[in-house]
């Protein structure tokens, strides 16, 4: 079929799609167009109302949930994962491509699965599809979020891994696997060329060493139209291309003549325009836009009355942990939840779970480019403040794969038929057309970058990388092993020349540890953080009085930090504070402050320090961290990675231990011992366990 016919068959299902919408009785409608329905495809619509329908949904009834049946090109997706070795698929959000990826591994059971998903909300979201939703099909199945080098896998279980891309690379962990029965990765348009991010590289990594060892396996994506230079994948993996969709997404623009007018338009769609009833995203480009529409709009408004007792438990733990003044907490009390990246996993999963329910009137959900990543909720309605995800100011605009990626987040199966965008737009903001927002993708791994060449590549020519090697006295096996994909390069490069620059400073400091001066270890970590930025900032000083605090054994609340710090730099403000330092404790010193760290740890190695020196840094710096933010335990690591408070992870361990090696175990015992011996422990992982746990 040629792309216009494509496109055709698309507008005629969205006609009939409207069609039904526009009825006063669903049901009614579904019987009305049903044989229109069946022979558009619409099959999850027409149902048993035709005789034909009533046979192709009975021979096409879903393993996973026998309430649905697939859609035909679901069931066409599911042929081809078993015919071909590797295929990629694109379609629209709506599509249900995750869920034929669930049906397959139902259907097939292979031994050996391994996820590879953008998010640690994703991994909970899929984690509780298998040890949940669809827990009858997937129980012969050990279930893992995390892994290690050490790690044995028991080959008498079957074993499906479900982990973020960077859990694979690092360390080489991805050694474990002997082979992969069947491997998936999502949202693999972010395995296109960016060589300004050490996250892209690392996906590239995971993609190249896991597919050597796979049986088969499946790349998802929405809007991509072609993959270039499959030819020179080691696998080809076959390419389709769907543009089929259960829902309509429309957008309707909100034009605005002033920058400012943005928040109080978005204000004016949610008080006069949309019911108070429909679920609706509103997306921001960053958290701290988030947090300016809250002070300065919805934290003047009155506090709502219906929200759930347990959102009110939240709110007191919140005012506790965290701070009464937090921005998070006004929204909720006012009836908005707030979701972004840098909230602690649980934190993000008590408000999704409530935003999701039918039943709660909580429908207005504040939200960055998270969406955009892949956390698979719908509603009724999205408003888009502003067409960008990384600034409130400058012109860094969507493409309109980024924008089309975001109004699919709109509609949902059988109940929003149509889902409308409400794009508020200004006279410098882009006009986004839906044909534009199909992209070809180059894969780096397929392209000789300085990054690919050194991991997988000769660079035995390459006169910048062995100049390089020489000045820091390596070699490339060396470089891979000590360095490898934590930092790309030239980020390798601008560290080292910070190095070269500190390193006296570096011994003062360490010298004055040994001689118990507290003032070593502040300016210890000064260094560190220059290094790892590559720069003299003006609010270093902070974050690493931030870090020092983060990682001290005494694992202060956030709400003693700020106390703690604010004394000091007055200057900053709370919500400011409070940001900083979720975001620095969510991911920030654990993956780039401590990636680095260890660098700086191999640069020492290189130069003239003593192994006291070196023992000392270790100990001071990157032990800390490791306690902190359990690196060498998988257990207590995948107790977080559940969404369990940090803080209460040590309380629970001494109660349940750290034998259990995947998530169905952990469940197990957390069920167990719940009531028993978890009074001491917070809201949050209370709610975590109790959500996890119960049937």
């Amino acid at each position: 079929m040629n792309q216009k016919s494509h496109y055709n068959l698309k507008e005629v299902r969205d006609a009939l799609i409207e069609k039904m919408d526009a009825s006063s009785d669903l049901t009614e409608s579904k019987i009305q167009y049903a044989d229109q329905l069946y022979s558009l495809g619409l099959t999850v619509y027409s149902q048993h109302y035709t005789i034909e329908s009533s046979i192709y949904n009975s021979f096409t009834l879903s393993k996973i949930n026998t309430d649905i049946s697939l859609h035909p090109e679901q069931t066409k997706i599911l042929k081809m994962i078993d015919e071909y070795d590797s295929l990629i698929v694109s379609a629209p959000t709506s599509f249900g491509k995750t869920y034929c990826i669930f049906e397959y591994i139902a259907r097939k059971q292979p031994h050996t699965v391994v996820l590879i998903v953008p998010t640690l909300a994703l991994t909970d979201e899929y984690m509780k599809k298998f040890l949940k939703n669809y827990k009858k099909s997937f129980l012969e199945y050990k279930v893992y979020t995390n892994i290690e080098k050490e790690m044995v896998i028991d080959s008498s279980h079957k074993t499906l891994f479900i982990l973020t891309h960077d859990k694979v690379v690092a360390e080489n962990d991805y050694k474990i696997f002997d082979n992969i029965d069947f491997l998936v990765i999502d949202e693999v348009y972010k395995l296109k060329i960016d060589e300004s991010d050490d996250r892209v590289l690392i996906l590239n990594l995971a993609y190249y060493h896991l597919s050597k060892i796979s049986k088969k396996y499946v790349l998802l994506a929405p809007f991509i139209s072609n993959i270039l230079n499959l030819n020179l994948l080691e696998k080809k993996p076959k390419f389709l291309k769907s543009n089929y969709s259960p829902v309509v997404n429309k957008i309707e623009k909100i034009i605005v003549s002033r920058e400012k007018d943005r928040h109080t338009a978005c204000d004016d769609l949610l008080e006069t325009k949309i019911p108070v009833d429909e679920k609706t995203l509103v997306y921001f480009p960053t958290p701290a836009s988030i947090k300016k529409y809250i002070t300065k709009i919805v934290s003047t408004k009155s506090k709502v009355d219906n929200i759930p007792k347990e959102m009110y438990e939240f709110i007191d733990w919140a005012k506790d942990e965290i701070h009464e003044d937090w921005y998070i907490i006004k929204a909720i009390e006012r009836g908005y939840l707030v979701h972004n990246g840098q909230l602690p996993l649980g934190i993000r999963m008590i408000q999704l779970d409530y935003y999701e329910d039918e039943e709660s009137d909580l429908n207005k959900l504040l939200c960055t480019s998270t969406l955009l990543e892949g956390v698979n909720t719908s509603a009724k309605n999205i408003i888009i403040t502003r067409p960008s995800r990384l600034s409130d100011k400058r012109k860094d605009f969507f493409t309109a794969f980024d924008f089309y990626n975001l109004v699919g987040r709109t509609g949902r199966l059988n109940k929003h038929l149509i889902g409308i965008a409400y794009y508020i737009k200004s006279k410098d903001d882009p006009e986004y057309l839906q044909e534009d927002s199909n992209v070809s993708i180059l894969f780096e791994i397929t392209e000789n970058t300085k990054d690919v060449s050194i991991q997988i590549g000769d660079v035995s020519n390459d006169e910048d990388i062995n100049e390089f090697f020489g000045k820091l006295r390596t070699n490339h096996e060396e470089y891979k092993e000590r360095v490898g994909s934590r930092v790309r390069f030239e980020t390798c490069k601008k560290m080292l020349e910070w190095f070269d620059v500190a390193k006296m400073n570096i011994k003062i400091n360490i010298k004055k540890l040994m001689n118990d001066d507290y003032s070593g270890y502040s300016g210890l970590l000064l260094e560190t953080y220059r290094i790892s930025e590559t720069q003299i900032s003006y609010d270093d000083k902070l974050r690493t009085n931030l870090i020092s605090n983060i990682i001290d054994p005494r694992r202060f609340t956030i709400k003693q930090i700020v106390e703690r710090v604010k004394p000091y730099f007055p200057y900053v403000e709370l919500n400011d504070l409070i940001g900083i330092i979720i975001k620095l404790k969510s991911g920030q010193i654990e993956h780039q402050f401590y990636n680095h760290a260890q660098i700086i740890k191999f640069f020492m190695e290189k130069s003239n320090f003593s192994e006291v020196e070196i023992e000392c840094y270790e100990k001071q710096l990157i032990h800390k961290i490791e306690n902190i933010f359990f690196v060498n335990s998988i257990q207590k690591k995948m107790m977080q990675n559940i969404g369990i408070y940090e803080r209460d992870i040590d309380h629970i361990v001494r109660y349940i231990g750290s034998t259990f090696n995947d998530v169905k175990e952990l469940r197990e015992l957390l069920n167990i011992y719940k009531n028993k011996y978890f009074s001491g422990i917070s809201f949050l992982s209370r709610y975590v366990i109790n959500n996890l746990t119960k049937a």
